[in-house]
């Protein structure tokens, strides 16, 4: 009986040891909080960034020199007959990334070298000992740059071929008087020299070319022409491609290139309302994005939409609060999925649900010993295992 009753007396004995040495506290930092001696690390819930990328295409068009004679010699009335720049949105993407927030900052105090903590590069909290369970989640890096613009492709040379008719050879004769011996004499010389052709007759000579090109093509096609076979194809993409670029001589041409805007916006929660805004720049169809201050352009609005799912937990959270007693364990976030929508104007062209830490509720675990993972981009939790 004795014996027994030993035992008993080292079994509590050790998990009163190993509770003391397991004991730890998270506490708050801020302004008021009073720092101690006592051993510890510090780590951060991340607070949330929108990141709103705005792709716009732009198009160019260009006249070409002979658009002028295009009815005349083809027929042609749907051509450029001035030059001009339009732009359309063409693409709205909005997700989200993750940043130490300031505010939320805590101090856990422990003498337990058995605890373990994994931080992110940035002091994120990630896991408590993590060694119990494995995340599955996978991060995601995000690098954020300001507006910037990426062309899909560089402007040609235009109307390349137009140099090529613009010029030619002219050759004039010309009698020098020359002094000889007794009299004078006169000297034949030949001059050569470029000079600019009449517009009327580059346009002919380039109707003529254009002519002959679609000549040429029925004749490889018809067999006039003694051609490999396997050449066909290439000779006959050649000759349509010239005739082209000739063409355009006439029509003109459009040219599209397209520009990415990338804008960044932290939201902040507000007692007075569940709906935040902010405008994030403008767009005008002939200027393309332009900035909010401009007296260019249709506001595109951002606005961030709190549905109130987690109200009855805030509140329930507000009265434990106040009862509470004791250490505190780990903090997490419990995120608000908002609506996230876009507006030109008061116009709605896209919504989607993403998740805003700073927008939910913080929260606090029981002082035990236990595993967690928790979630990078929110800082809640994914996981947890207590033993």
């Amino acid at each position: 009986m004795l014996a027994i009753r030993k035992i008993l007396f080292i079994s509590a004995l050790s998990v009163l040891l190993f509770s003391c040495k397991s004991s730890y506290q998270v506490v708050h930092v801020n302004k008021d909080a009073v720092p101690t001696a006592k051993c510890g690390f510090y780590y951060a819930l991340p607070k949330t960034f929108i990141k709103v990328s705005i792709t716009v295409n732009q198009q160019d068009n260009f006249k070409g020199p002979y658009c002028d004679y295009a009815k005349k010699y083809f027929g042609l009335n749907n051509i450029i007959t001035q030059n001009s720049t339009t732009y359309q949105i063409s693409d709205i993407k909005v997700d989200t990334y993750s940043e130490p927030d300031s505010s939320q900052f805590y101090f856990v105090e422990s003498n337990d070298s058995r605890l373990t903590v994994k931080l992110s590069n940035l002091g994120v909290i990630e896991a408590v000992n993590p060694g119990r369970q494995q995340s599955k989640t996978i991060e995601k890096r995000i690098m954020i740059d300001s507006s910037y613009a990426t062309p899909k492709n560089e402007f040609p040379e235009l109307f390349k071929l137009f140099t090529d008719m613009n010029l030619y050879e002219k050759t004039d004769t010309i009698y020098e008087r020359v002094k000889g011996d007794t009299s004078y004499v006169f000297e034949k010389k030949l001059k050569t020299f470029m000079v600019e052709k009449p517009t009327e007759q580059k346009v002919k000579e380039t109707v003529d070319l254009i002519a002959k090109l679609k000549e040429n093509r029925f004749n490889l096609l018809n067999g006039d022409i003694e051609v490999n076979d396997k050449n066909i194809s290439f000779m006959y993409h050649e000759l349509e491609n010239l005739e082209r670029d000739y063409m355009k001589l006439f029509t003109g041409i459009t040219l599209n290139r397209s520009h990415t805007y990338t804008f960044a916006y932290l939201p902040e929660k507000d007692t007075n309302t569940n709906t935040l805004k902010t405008v994030l720049c403008k767009f005008s169809p002939s200027a393309g994005i332009v900035d909010k201050t401009s007296n260019t352009g249709e506001n595109i609005l951002l606005q961030i939409q709190d549905k109130g799912q987690i109200t009855p937990l805030i509140q329930h959270n507000k009265a434990k609060t106040k009862i509470q007693k004791g250490k505190h364990g780990f903090y997490y976030r419990m995120p608000v999925n908002a609506d996230i929508s876009i507006y030109q104007q008061n116009k709605e062209i896209l919504t989607v649900k993403k998740l805003i830490a700073q927008l939910g509720v913080v929260l606090s675990l029981p002082n035990k010993k236990s595993s967690l993972t928790f979630d990078k981009k929110t800082g809640g939790i994914n996981t947890i295992s207590v033993y």
